[in-house]
Protein backbone atom coordinates (compact mmCIF):
# COMPACT_ATOMS: atom_id res chain seq x y z
CA UNK A 1 0.00 0.00 0.00
CA UNK A 2 1.57 3.61 -1.15
CA UNK A 3 1.86 6.58 1.62
CA UNK A 4 -0.58 8.62 -0.85
CA UNK A 5 -3.20 10.43 1.71
CA UNK A 6 -7.17 10.14 1.85
CA UNK A 7 -9.96 11.13 3.17
CA UNK A 8 -13.07 10.77 4.29
CA UNK A 9 -16.07 12.26 2.14
CA UNK A 10 -18.15 12.79 5.54
CA UNK A 11 -16.23 14.50 7.61
CA UNK A 12 -13.34 15.45 5.16
CA UNK A 13 -10.97 14.09 7.50
CA UNK A 14 -7.16 13.29 6.27
CA UNK A 15 -4.74 10.88 6.74
CA UNK A 16 -6.72 7.99 5.91
CA UNK A 17 -5.09 5.04 4.66
CA UNK A 18 -7.34 2.97 2.09
CA UNK A 19 -8.30 -0.76 2.81
CA UNK A 20 -6.45 -3.13 2.24
CA UNK A 21 -8.36 -5.52 -0.41
CA UNK A 22 -6.74 -9.55 0.04
CA UNK A 23 -6.78 -10.22 -3.85
CA UNK A 24 -8.12 -14.03 -4.36
CA UNK A 25 -8.74 -16.16 -7.45
CA UNK A 26 -12.26 -16.26 -8.34
CA UNK A 27 -12.50 -19.02 -9.64
CA UNK A 28 -10.44 -21.37 -7.47
CA UNK A 29 -10.99 -19.35 -4.09
CA UNK A 30 -8.05 -19.42 -3.06
CA UNK A 31 -5.43 -16.70 -2.05
CA UNK A 32 -3.58 -16.15 -4.96
CA UNK A 33 -3.80 -12.67 -6.81
CA UNK A 34 -5.89 -12.82 -9.86
CA UNK A 35 -5.40 -11.92 -13.40
CA UNK A 36 -5.76 -8.26 -14.09
CA UNK A 37 -9.41 -7.04 -15.46
CA UNK A 38 -9.85 -7.06 -19.05
CA UNK A 39 -10.00 -3.37 -20.45
CA UNK A 40 -13.27 -3.04 -21.57
CA UNK A 41 -13.68 -0.87 -25.30
CA UNK A 42 -13.62 3.01 -24.32
CA UNK A 43 -12.20 2.85 -21.27
CA UNK A 44 -8.17 3.58 -20.59
CA UNK A 45 -6.15 2.68 -17.67
CA UNK A 46 -4.20 5.11 -15.46
CA UNK A 47 -1.95 3.42 -13.02
CA UNK A 48 0.22 5.73 -10.46
CA UNK A 49 2.03 4.03 -7.64
CA UNK A 50 1.07 0.44 -8.55
CA UNK A 51 -2.38 1.10 -8.30
CA UNK A 52 -4.83 0.88 -11.29
CA UNK A 53 -7.66 3.10 -12.24
CA UNK A 54 -10.22 2.54 -15.57
CA UNK A 55 -11.26 5.79 -17.11
CA UNK A 56 -14.30 6.25 -18.91
CA UNK A 57 -12.77 8.52 -21.49
CA UNK A 58 -15.91 10.05 -23.06
CA UNK A 59 -17.17 10.84 -19.76
CA UNK A 60 -14.58 11.53 -17.30
CA UNK A 61 -15.57 8.86 -14.85
CA UNK A 62 -12.52 6.92 -12.88
CA UNK A 63 -13.76 3.43 -11.26
CA UNK A 64 -10.99 0.97 -9.13
CA UNK A 65 -11.41 -2.49 -8.83
CA UNK A 66 -11.65 -4.22 -5.08
CA UNK A 67 -12.90 -7.87 -4.02
CA UNK A 68 -15.38 -8.72 -2.36
CA UNK A 69 -15.06 -11.36 1.19
CA UNK A 70 -15.91 -14.52 -1.24
CA UNK A 71 -13.00 -13.25 -3.85
CA UNK A 72 -14.96 -12.01 -6.59
CA UNK A 73 -13.90 -8.77 -8.18
CA UNK A 74 -15.85 -5.78 -8.63
CA UNK A 75 -15.66 -2.31 -9.64
CA UNK A 76 -16.58 0.77 -7.90
CA UNK A 77 -16.98 4.39 -8.40
CA UNK A 78 -14.77 6.86 -6.91
CA UNK A 79 -17.41 9.52 -7.77
CA UNK A 80 -20.79 7.88 -7.16
CA UNK A 81 -22.23 5.17 -4.50
CA UNK A 82 -22.65 2.31 -7.84
CA UNK A 83 -20.79 -0.76 -7.58
CA UNK A 84 -20.69 -3.06 -10.71
CA UNK A 85 -19.42 -6.51 -11.76
CA UNK A 86 -17.94 -5.49 -14.83
CA UNK A 87 -17.83 -2.39 -16.75
CA UNK A 88 -19.86 -1.86 -20.02
CA UNK A 89 -17.99 -1.25 -23.47
CA UNK A 90 -19.32 1.28 -25.34
CA UNK A 91 -22.41 0.60 -28.20
CA UNK A 92 -21.62 -0.55 -31.71
CA UNK A 93 -22.82 3.31 -32.95
CA UNK A 94 -20.85 5.03 -30.48
CA UNK A 95 -17.21 3.37 -31.26
CA UNK A 96 -15.07 5.93 -33.37
CA UNK A 97 -11.98 5.24 -35.56
CA UNK A 98 -10.06 5.90 -32.56
CA UNK A 99 -12.31 3.19 -30.53
CA UNK A 100 -12.27 5.77 -27.68
CA UNK A 101 -14.12 8.75 -29.22
CA UNK A 102 -17.30 7.66 -29.07
CA UNK A 103 -19.88 8.45 -26.34
CA UNK A 104 -21.03 6.09 -24.09
CA UNK A 105 -24.96 5.76 -23.10
CA UNK A 106 -25.93 7.18 -19.48
CA UNK A 107 -26.59 3.57 -18.71
CA UNK A 108 -23.01 2.55 -19.07
CA UNK A 109 -22.45 -0.25 -16.66
CA UNK A 110 -23.86 -3.53 -17.15
CA UNK A 111 -24.99 -4.37 -13.79
CA UNK A 112 -25.76 -1.40 -11.53
CA UNK A 113 -27.26 -1.47 -8.03
CA UNK A 114 -28.79 1.56 -6.98
CA UNK A 115 -28.79 1.81 -3.09
CA UNK A 116 -30.77 4.06 -1.52
CA UNK A 117 -30.10 3.21 2.31
CA UNK A 118 -31.29 5.28 5.49
CA UNK A 119 -29.03 7.60 6.60
CA UNK A 120 -28.99 5.96 10.23
CA UNK A 121 -29.65 2.06 11.17
CA UNK A 122 -33.00 3.31 13.63
CA UNK A 123 -34.59 1.21 16.49
CA UNK A 124 -38.09 0.22 15.17
CA UNK A 125 -39.06 -1.89 18.27
CA UNK A 126 -37.31 -3.31 21.35
CA UNK A 127 -38.20 -5.33 24.65
CA UNK A 128 -38.07 -8.30 26.23
CA UNK A 129 -39.39 -11.53 24.59
CA UNK A 130 -39.23 -15.19 24.61
CA UNK A 131 -37.90 -17.35 21.60
CA UNK A 132 -37.42 -20.84 20.63
CA UNK A 133 -35.46 -23.26 17.76
CA UNK A 134 -38.44 -25.14 16.11
CA UNK A 135 -36.85 -25.92 12.73
CA UNK A 136 -33.43 -26.24 12.11
CA UNK A 137 -33.66 -27.00 8.30
CA UNK A 138 -35.91 -29.56 7.99
CA UNK A 139 -34.59 -30.81 11.64
CA UNK A 140 -37.80 -29.96 14.07
CA UNK A 141 -37.38 -29.82 17.68
CA UNK A 142 -39.70 -32.59 19.29
CA UNK A 143 -39.53 -29.65 22.71
CA UNK A 144 -38.37 -26.61 21.58
CA UNK A 145 -36.13 -25.08 24.12
CA UNK A 146 -37.12 -21.36 25.39
CA UNK A 147 -35.36 -18.45 26.41
CA UNK A 148 -35.61 -15.39 27.85
CA UNK A 149 -33.97 -12.31 25.59
CA UNK A 150 -33.80 -8.52 24.93
CA UNK A 151 -34.86 -8.37 21.54
CA UNK A 152 -34.30 -4.94 19.30
CA UNK A 153 -35.58 -4.55 15.39
CA UNK A 154 -33.69 -2.49 13.20
CA UNK A 155 -34.95 -2.21 9.34
CA UNK A 156 -34.45 -5.83 8.24
CA UNK A 157 -32.58 -7.61 10.91
CA UNK A 158 -33.50 -8.39 14.54
CA UNK A 159 -31.06 -8.53 17.07
CA UNK A 160 -31.60 -10.82 21.04
CA UNK A 161 -29.23 -10.20 23.93
CA UNK A 162 -28.85 -12.11 26.87
CA UNK A 163 -28.27 -9.59 29.03
CA UNK A 164 -31.45 -8.27 29.59
CA UNK A 165 -31.07 -5.96 32.12
CA UNK A 166 -28.54 -4.23 30.51
CA UNK A 167 -30.18 -3.98 27.20
CA UNK A 168 -33.00 -2.69 29.08
CA UNK A 169 -31.23 0.07 31.04
CA UNK A 170 -29.67 0.83 27.64
CA UNK A 171 -32.12 1.93 25.88
CA UNK A 172 -29.38 3.40 23.43
CA UNK A 173 -29.55 5.15 20.02
CA UNK A 174 -26.83 2.74 18.99
CA UNK A 175 -26.90 -1.29 18.19
CA UNK A 176 -22.93 -0.90 19.40
CA UNK A 177 -23.84 0.33 23.19
CA UNK A 178 -26.21 -2.57 23.26
CA UNK A 179 -23.04 -5.26 23.56
CA UNK A 180 -22.63 -8.57 21.24
CA UNK A 181 -25.83 -10.31 20.61
CA UNK A 182 -26.19 -13.63 21.25
CA UNK A 183 -28.02 -13.82 18.33
CA UNK A 184 -29.23 -12.19 14.76
CA UNK A 185 -31.77 -12.84 12.54
CA UNK A 186 -32.07 -11.90 8.92
CA UNK A 187 -35.92 -10.71 7.96
CA UNK A 188 -35.12 -10.77 4.18
CA UNK A 189 -37.57 -13.59 2.26
CA UNK A 190 -38.97 -14.25 6.13
CA UNK A 191 -42.27 -15.02 6.96
CA UNK A 192 -44.81 -14.55 9.76
CA UNK A 193 -47.41 -16.87 11.08
CA UNK A 194 -49.38 -18.03 14.29
CA UNK A 195 -48.22 -21.19 16.14
CA UNK A 196 -50.62 -23.21 18.46
CA UNK A 197 -49.48 -23.91 21.96
CA UNK A 198 -50.27 -26.16 24.42
CA UNK A 199 -48.87 -24.02 27.65
CA UNK A 200 -48.79 -20.20 25.75
CA UNK A 201 -52.14 -18.68 24.32
CA UNK A 202 -50.55 -17.19 21.03
CA UNK A 203 -46.80 -17.71 19.70
CA UNK A 204 -45.18 -16.12 16.66
CA UNK A 205 -43.40 -18.27 14.28
CA UNK A 206 -41.13 -16.82 11.94
CA UNK A 207 -39.49 -18.84 9.24
CA UNK A 208 -36.37 -17.44 7.56
CA UNK A 209 -35.02 -17.47 4.27
CA UNK A 210 -32.39 -20.08 5.06
CA UNK A 211 -35.04 -22.87 6.46
CA UNK A 212 -34.87 -22.25 10.32
CA UNK A 213 -38.00 -21.33 12.12
CA UNK A 214 -38.28 -19.30 15.56
CA UNK A 215 -40.74 -19.39 18.22
CA UNK A 216 -41.50 -15.97 19.70
CA UNK A 217 -44.00 -14.95 22.78
CA UNK A 218 -44.89 -12.57 24.58
CA UNK A 219 -46.73 -13.03 28.26
CA UNK A 220 -49.07 -9.68 27.30
CA UNK A 221 -51.02 -10.84 24.40
CA UNK A 222 -51.35 -6.88 23.62
CA UNK A 223 -47.47 -6.11 23.30
CA UNK A 224 -47.16 -9.89 21.20
CA UNK A 225 -49.53 -8.04 19.00
CA UNK A 226 -47.77 -4.92 18.42
CA UNK A 227 -44.42 -7.09 18.01
CA UNK A 228 -46.48 -8.86 14.76
CA UNK A 229 -47.20 -5.36 13.58
CA UNK A 230 -43.64 -4.48 13.70
CA UNK A 231 -42.74 -7.84 12.09
CA UNK A 232 -45.14 -7.92 9.69
CA UNK A 233 -44.25 -3.72 8.26
CA UNK A 234 -40.77 -4.64 8.73
CA UNK A 235 -41.11 -7.71 6.16
CA UNK A 236 -43.60 -5.65 3.85
CA UNK A 237 -41.27 -3.02 3.80
CA UNK A 238 -37.94 -4.99 2.94
CA UNK A 239 -40.38 -6.30 -0.27
CA UNK A 240 -41.71 -3.37 -1.78
CA UNK A 241 -38.31 -1.76 -1.50
CA UNK A 242 -35.71 -4.39 -3.19
CA UNK A 243 -34.07 -3.13 -6.05
CA UNK A 244 -35.05 -4.47 -9.76
CA UNK A 245 -32.34 -4.81 -11.99
CA UNK A 246 -31.34 -6.10 -15.59
CA UNK A 247 -29.63 -8.90 -12.96
CA UNK A 248 -30.19 -12.06 -11.41
CA UNK A 249 -31.83 -11.67 -7.60
CA UNK A 250 -28.63 -13.48 -6.43
CA UNK A 251 -26.32 -11.35 -8.27
CA UNK A 252 -28.32 -8.25 -6.54
CA UNK A 253 -28.08 -9.80 -3.45
CA UNK A 254 -24.37 -10.58 -3.21
CA UNK A 255 -23.24 -7.29 -5.08
CA UNK A 256 -20.96 -4.89 -2.55
CA UNK A 257 -21.23 -2.10 -1.78
CA UNK A 258 -18.12 0.51 -2.83
CA UNK A 259 -15.79 0.71 0.21
CA UNK A 260 -16.39 3.62 2.85
CA UNK A 261 -13.28 5.33 1.90
CA UNK A 262 -12.15 6.89 -1.22
CA UNK A 263 -8.95 8.69 -2.87
CA UNK A 264 -8.88 11.88 -1.91
CA UNK A 265 -9.79 14.65 -4.60
CA UNK A 266 -7.70 17.18 -5.16
CA UNK A 267 -10.83 19.11 -7.51
CA UNK A 268 -13.23 20.36 -5.03
CA UNK A 269 -16.43 20.94 -7.23
CA UNK A 270 -15.98 16.95 -7.01
CA UNK A 271 -16.78 17.01 -3.13
CA UNK A 272 -20.05 19.07 -3.59
CA UNK A 273 -21.03 17.05 -5.85
CA UNK A 274 -20.57 13.72 -3.83
CA UNK A 275 -22.29 16.39 -0.81
CA UNK A 276 -25.21 17.27 -3.44
CA UNK A 277 -26.01 13.34 -3.84
CA UNK A 278 -25.99 12.24 -0.42
CA UNK A 279 -27.98 15.05 -0.16
CA UNK A 280 -30.77 14.49 -2.56
CA UNK A 281 -31.01 10.85 -1.39
CA UNK A 282 -31.75 11.78 2.03
CA UNK A 283 -34.39 14.04 0.59
CA UNK A 284 -35.74 11.08 -1.71
CA UNK A 285 -35.61 9.03 1.92
CA UNK A 286 -37.37 11.42 3.86
CA UNK A 287 -40.25 11.79 0.72
CA UNK A 288 -40.94 8.03 0.74
CA UNK A 289 -41.96 7.85 4.39
CA UNK A 290 -45.28 7.07 5.45
CA UNK A 291 -47.50 9.90 6.74
CA UNK A 292 -47.95 10.16 10.58
CA UNK A 293 -51.84 9.62 9.88
CA UNK A 294 -50.58 6.47 7.88
CA UNK A 295 -48.81 5.03 10.65
CA UNK A 296 -51.38 5.32 13.35
CA UNK A 297 -53.90 3.91 11.10
CA UNK A 298 -51.42 0.75 10.58
CA UNK A 299 -51.21 1.13 14.41
CA UNK A 300 -47.40 1.49 14.30
CA UNK A 301 -48.01 4.83 15.91
CA UNK A 302 -50.51 4.97 18.70
CA UNK A 303 -51.62 7.56 20.63
CA UNK A 304 -50.14 9.13 23.57
CA UNK A 305 -50.71 8.02 27.04
CA UNK A 306 -50.53 11.14 28.95
CA UNK A 307 -52.55 13.83 27.63
CA UNK A 308 -55.92 11.40 26.54
CA UNK A 309 -58.81 10.56 28.23
CA UNK A 310 -59.34 7.49 30.55
CA UNK A 311 -61.84 6.14 28.20
CA UNK A 312 -59.64 6.62 24.81
CA UNK A 313 -56.56 4.97 26.95
CA UNK A 314 -59.18 2.14 28.85
CA UNK A 315 -61.17 1.29 25.27
CA UNK A 316 -57.72 1.44 23.55
CA UNK A 317 -55.96 -1.08 26.36
CA UNK A 318 -59.33 -3.33 26.51
CA UNK A 319 -58.86 -2.49 30.53
CA UNK A 320 -61.15 -0.82 33.38
CA UNK A 321 -58.62 1.33 34.31
CA UNK A 322 -55.11 2.33 32.40
CA UNK A 323 -52.74 0.20 32.47
CA UNK A 324 -50.37 2.94 33.58
CA UNK A 325 -52.08 3.99 36.58
CA UNK A 326 -52.98 0.39 37.53
CA UNK A 327 -48.44 -0.56 37.91
CA UNK A 328 -47.96 2.62 39.37
CA UNK A 329 -50.77 1.88 42.45
CA UNK A 330 -49.50 -1.29 42.95
CA UNK A 331 -45.73 -0.49 42.56
CA UNK A 332 -46.02 2.11 45.56
CA UNK A 333 -48.52 -0.63 47.63
CA UNK A 334 -45.65 -3.12 47.15
CA UNK A 335 -42.75 -0.51 48.09
CA UNK A 336 -43.71 3.24 48.63
CA UNK A 337 -46.25 3.11 51.56
CA UNK A 338 -43.67 3.73 54.26
CA UNK A 339 -41.85 6.47 52.34
CA UNK A 340 -41.96 9.47 54.47
CA UNK A 341 -43.63 12.41 52.33
CA UNK A 342 -45.28 9.66 49.87
CA UNK A 343 -47.40 12.04 47.31
CA UNK A 344 -46.57 14.85 49.21
CA UNK A 345 -42.89 14.94 48.04
CA UNK A 346 -42.09 15.69 44.38
CA UNK A 347 -39.91 13.61 42.42
CA UNK A 348 -37.23 14.24 40.15
CA UNK A 349 -38.64 16.08 37.02
CA UNK A 350 -36.16 14.72 34.51
CA UNK A 351 -36.90 11.16 35.83
CA UNK A 352 -40.46 11.92 35.65
CA UNK A 353 -40.61 12.98 32.39
CA UNK A 354 -38.18 10.15 31.01
CA UNK A 355 -40.86 7.48 32.57
CA UNK A 356 -43.57 9.60 30.96
CA UNK A 357 -41.81 9.67 27.49
CA UNK A 358 -41.49 5.57 27.83
CA UNK A 359 -44.75 5.15 28.55
CA UNK A 360 -46.31 7.22 25.29
CA UNK A 361 -43.66 5.25 23.37
CA UNK A 362 -45.61 1.87 24.58
CA UNK A 363 -42.16 0.92 25.41
CA UNK A 364 -41.57 -1.50 28.10
CA UNK A 365 -40.90 -0.50 31.83
CA UNK A 366 -40.72 -2.46 35.07
CA UNK A 367 -42.09 -0.09 38.14
CA UNK A 368 -41.03 -2.80 40.94
CA UNK A 369 -37.29 -2.56 39.40
CA UNK A 370 -35.53 -0.05 42.44
CA UNK A 371 -33.76 1.88 39.52
CA UNK A 372 -37.51 3.83 39.74
CA UNK A 373 -37.63 5.93 42.67
CA UNK A 374 -41.39 6.11 44.44
CA UNK A 375 -41.22 9.93 44.97
CA UNK A 376 -40.67 9.61 40.91
CA UNK A 377 -43.20 6.94 40.28
CA UNK A 378 -45.75 8.90 42.52
CA UNK A 379 -45.08 11.95 40.85
CA UNK A 380 -45.41 10.41 37.28
CA UNK A 381 -49.17 9.29 38.34
CA UNK A 382 -49.73 13.16 39.32
CA UNK A 383 -48.45 14.04 36.38
CA UNK A 384 -50.86 11.68 34.31
CA UNK A 385 -54.14 12.65 35.75
CA UNK A 386 -53.12 16.31 35.84
CA UNK A 387 -52.80 16.18 32.02
CA UNK A 388 -56.13 14.41 31.48
CA UNK A 389 -58.02 16.25 28.82
CA UNK A 390 -61.03 15.97 31.23
CA UNK A 391 -60.65 15.24 34.78
CA UNK A 392 -61.41 11.79 36.93
CA UNK A 393 -64.47 13.96 37.99
CA UNK A 394 -65.30 15.06 34.52
CA UNK A 395 -66.24 18.89 33.60
CA UNK A 396 -69.73 18.14 33.64
CA UNK A 397 -70.20 16.42 37.61
CA UNK A 398 -67.69 19.17 38.77
CA UNK A 399 -70.69 21.42 40.26
CA UNK A 400 -72.62 18.33 41.43
CA UNK A 401 -69.57 17.01 43.50
CA UNK A 402 -69.50 20.72 45.24
CA UNK A 403 -73.04 20.54 45.81
CA UNK A 404 -72.86 17.21 47.23
CA UNK A 405 -70.21 18.25 49.52
CA UNK A 406 -72.51 21.35 50.57
CA UNK A 407 -75.07 19.18 52.20
CA UNK A 408 -75.01 18.98 56.09
CA UNK A 409 -77.13 15.94 56.92
CA UNK A 410 -74.13 13.17 56.63
CA UNK A 411 -76.64 10.52 55.49
CA UNK A 412 -77.98 12.51 52.62
CA UNK A 413 -74.04 13.39 52.11
CA UNK A 414 -72.94 10.18 51.72
CA UNK A 415 -76.37 9.49 49.11
CA UNK A 416 -75.43 12.45 46.95
CA UNK A 417 -71.94 11.39 46.51
CA UNK A 418 -73.10 7.88 45.54
CA UNK A 419 -75.42 9.35 43.13
CA UNK A 420 -73.33 11.56 41.55
CA UNK A 421 -70.57 9.24 41.04
CA UNK A 422 -72.89 6.51 39.40
CA UNK A 423 -73.42 9.18 36.65
CA UNK A 424 -69.33 9.00 36.08
CA UNK A 425 -68.44 7.54 33.15
CA UNK A 426 -67.22 3.91 33.76
CA UNK A 427 -64.01 3.81 33.23
CA UNK A 428 -63.95 6.90 35.65
CA UNK A 429 -65.66 5.51 38.04
CA UNK A 430 -63.68 2.08 37.78
CA UNK A 431 -60.15 4.28 37.62
CA UNK A 432 -61.77 6.77 40.86
CA UNK A 433 -62.50 3.86 42.92
CA UNK A 434 -59.45 2.38 42.33
CA UNK A 435 -57.24 5.40 43.13
CA UNK A 436 -59.33 6.07 46.53
CA UNK A 437 -58.92 2.51 47.98
CA UNK A 438 -54.82 3.10 47.24
CA UNK A 439 -55.50 6.41 49.13
CA UNK A 440 -57.42 4.48 52.02
CA UNK A 441 -53.99 2.38 52.29
CA UNK A 442 -51.48 5.30 52.15
CA UNK A 443 -53.37 6.54 55.20
CA UNK A 444 -53.51 3.34 57.05
CA UNK A 445 -49.80 3.54 57.09
CA UNK A 446 -49.83 7.30 58.37
CA UNK A 447 -47.59 6.47 61.19
CA UNK A 448 -44.80 6.22 58.70
CA UNK A 449 -45.25 7.98 55.90
CA UNK A 450 -46.81 11.06 57.68
CA UNK A 451 -49.41 11.56 55.60
CA UNK A 452 -52.90 11.74 56.82
CA UNK A 453 -56.02 12.21 55.13
CA UNK A 454 -56.13 16.44 54.96
CA UNK A 455 -52.49 16.04 53.48
CA UNK A 456 -53.58 13.10 50.25
CA UNK A 457 -56.70 16.05 49.58
CA UNK A 458 -54.66 19.18 49.23
CA UNK A 459 -52.58 17.07 46.89
CA UNK A 460 -54.91 15.20 44.96
CA UNK A 461 -57.62 18.51 45.33
CA UNK A 462 -56.83 20.22 42.05
CA UNK A 463 -55.81 17.05 40.48
CA UNK A 464 -58.56 15.17 40.06
CA UNK A 465 -61.43 17.70 39.65
CA UNK A 466 -61.62 20.86 38.25
CA UNK A 467 -63.62 23.53 36.56
CA UNK A 468 -64.30 23.33 32.55
CA UNK A 469 -63.84 26.80 32.35
CA UNK A 470 -62.69 29.66 35.19
CA UNK A 471 -65.56 32.08 35.09
CA UNK A 472 -67.96 29.72 37.10
CA UNK A 473 -69.50 31.48 40.08
CA UNK A 474 -67.45 29.87 42.39
CA UNK A 475 -64.50 32.07 42.48
CA UNK A 476 -60.64 29.71 41.83
CA UNK A 477 -59.90 30.12 45.78
CA UNK A 478 -63.12 29.08 47.00
CA UNK A 479 -62.70 26.41 44.37
CA UNK A 480 -59.43 25.10 45.31
CA UNK A 481 -60.98 24.98 48.95
CA UNK A 482 -63.95 23.17 48.10
CA UNK A 483 -61.71 20.53 45.68
CA UNK A 484 -59.59 19.47 48.64
CA UNK A 485 -62.42 18.66 51.09
CA UNK A 486 -64.59 17.03 48.33
CA UNK A 487 -61.51 14.62 47.87
CA UNK A 488 -61.11 14.53 51.61
CA UNK A 489 -64.36 13.28 52.30
CA UNK A 490 -64.26 10.80 49.69
CA UNK A 491 -61.14 9.25 51.54
CA UNK A 492 -62.50 9.13 54.82
CA UNK A 493 -66.13 7.64 54.19
CA UNK A 494 -64.66 5.18 51.16
CA UNK A 495 -66.36 2.40 52.66
CA UNK A 496 -69.72 4.11 52.51
CA UNK A 497 -69.43 5.77 49.42
CA UNK A 498 -68.18 2.77 46.92
CA UNK A 499 -69.87 -0.41 49.09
Amino acid sequence: MTSSEYANIDDLRKSFKFPPFKLRDVTNGNSEKSADPKVPFGWTVEEEEGEKTFVNSSKGEKWKTAFDENGRQYFYSLLTNQTVWNLAEASESDRGSHGVEGRIEPDFAKEVLHLEPLPLKMVQKQGPLSKAKADDQGKKAKKPSWSQSYAVLVENIVYFYKDMKIAASAKAKSISSLGKPELTLQLDNAKLSSSPDEKRKEVLMLSLSNGVVYLLHHEDEEILQHWRQSFENNIEAIKTTSVTTGSSSKEIENLPVRPELSRMCSNSSIISEERTKVADRLLHWFKRRPSLEVLQRKGIIKDAVFGSSLTAICEREKTKIPRFVHACLAAVEKRGLDVDGIYRISGNMSLVQKLRHIVDQNEFYDLLCPSWDVHTITGALKLFFRELSEPVFTFALFDKFLDAYRITDHAQKISAYREVISRLPPFHAETMKRLFKHLTEVIRHGSANRMQSQALAIVFGPTLLWPESKSKDVTLAASMVYQGQVVEFMIIEFKSIFS
